[in-house]
């Protein structure tokens, strides 16, 4: 097949309405959704820094984060802030109780 034939083949098939006409038609079900793995995690505080300071880093050092002991760590899917909450030490482990999902009012008025 000559690349003329290809191009031709290309132009002749129109891909806008197959997306119309099956986006249109279909639904997918939130349950489709349930086996997708996600990355939840927690940030505890974020701290500038340059090239030369992060080179110079060495065990031990300590860093100064921009959140006080206390304070609400900030929850994260793949990257995407969706809820708030507290640090919890059970046994030797670290742990964050959920107080506030954003999008959700708790309050009835």
């Amino acid at each position: 097949m000559s690349s003329s034939e290809r191009e031709r083949r290309v132009e002749d098939h129109s891909f806008r309405n197959e997306f119309e006409s099956s986006a249109a038609e279909e639904t997918l079900p939130l349950s489709a959704l349930y086996p997708v793995n996600l990355t939840v995690s927690a940030e505890l505080g974020k701290c500038p820094m340059t090239v030369r300071d992060i080179l110079d880093l060495s065990k031990d050092t300590v860093l100064v984060l921009n959140k006080q002991a206390g304070e609400m760590a900030e929850l994260l899917i793949n990257g995407i802030p969706f809820a708030r909450g507290e640090i919890v030490v059970l046994g030797d482990t670290l742990h964050v109780r959920i107080a506030e999902i954003f999008g959700i009012n708790t309050e009835e008025s």
